[in-house]
């Protein structure tokens, strides 16, 4: 393994914590925490159905977060995304 990916393996790039999303007044992710790793590989499974879709587009902000925070690495300092109730889609 190369000697920077080695050093900085383990740290969190992107994650989120305690996530609640919906769609109009259903929730349909309760609490979810997900982590993505440098130098890691990272599977999301789930049935059809089971909000897999919607926890990655909240992650990346394209679908709004109804409570819950993302946190971002991006090298510097380790940034928090709150809630954006009215996100536009």
């Amino acid at each position: 393994m190369h000697k920077q990916l080695a050093s900085a393996a383990g740290e969190d790039r992107l994650s989120g914590v305690g996530l609640h999303l919906g769609y109009h007044a259903v929730t349909v992710v309760h609490g979810a925490a997900i982590r993505f790793r440098r130098g890691a590989v990272t599977a999301l499974v789930g049935p059809n159905g089971s909000g897999k879709s919607t926890l990655l587009r909240a992650l990346a902000r394209l679908h709004p977060i109804e409570a819950g925070v993302v946190h971002l690495a991006d090298g510097g300092a380790p940034v928090s995304l709150p809630a954006v109730a009215n996100h536009p889609r």
